[in-house]
């Protein structure tokens, strides 16, 4: 699912869009979020919500970044209102989409090492 990026500002009260489009352009999904707090190369943490609530209502989104021997570890931690929120957008194939994305971001980065 590719996506446009959208450069924003790094810095809390710094907001932030992404948009996906399935194969061919057709289907058509939108994030956009407010950086709440963030800490350079350590913590980001920001208030999330998708166009039309198509997720339900805004959530807390918070990105810890580590580094270790191999590389950089990544933990996305999401935090919904309710158990039936949460319930809700796993119910959505949310976690098939993240990885789609990830997988993209993996072929990304296979190619610029060359």
């Amino acid at each position: 699912m590719p996506y446009p990026a959208q450069p924003h500002p790094p810095r809390a009260g710094g907001a932030y869009r992404f948009e996906w489009h399935g194969p061919g352009g057709e289907g058509f999904l939108a994030v956009s979020g407010d950086i709440r707090q963030i800490e350079a190369i350590r913590y980001i943490d920001s208030q999330e919500v998708f166009d039309g609530g198509v997720m339900g209502p805004a959530y807390r989104a918070e990105l810890a970044f580590a580094q270790e021997e191999q590389g950089t570890k990544l933990v996305n931690t999401l935090t919904y209102t309710s158990l039936a929120h949460r319930d809700m957008v796993a119910a959505t194939g949310m976690a098939e989409g993240m990885e789609m994305s990830f997988q993209s971001l993996d072929q990304l980065l296979a190619e610029a090492q060359g």
